[in-house]
């Protein structure tokens, strides 16, 4: 129910030209969504794991359909902190 969730709210649907009842998918910005997840990472664990499991399948989305233009690759590069948490190595 919440990959639903997050995909209705990554995905706008756009109807097809020349196809009747068919659309198209296209990105939506959610860099805010983004980066309040990405700050509860540092919160309890349950609340971080969830964060964790909203900000991958929104990842996963982006790799699918491609990101808005206007979305920054990382959540919150200001932090600091590495975007996926793999990529901070052992420890992260």
């Amino acid at each position: 129910m919440l990959h639903h969730a997050l995909r209705e709210a990554a995905l706008d649907k756009r109807p097809a030209p020349g196809w009747a009842g068919a659309f198209n998918l296209h990105p939506v910005p959610l860099a805010a969504l983004r980066r309040e997840l990405f700050g509860m990472l540092e919160g309890a664990p349950h609340e971080a794991a969830l964060a964790a499991a909203c900000l991958t399948a929104i990842d996963e989305l982006r790799d699918e359909y491609g990101p808005a233009e206007s979305d920054p690759r990382h959540p919150d590069v200001e932090t600091g902190r590495p975007w996926p948490l793999s990529a901070g190595g052992a420890g992260s």
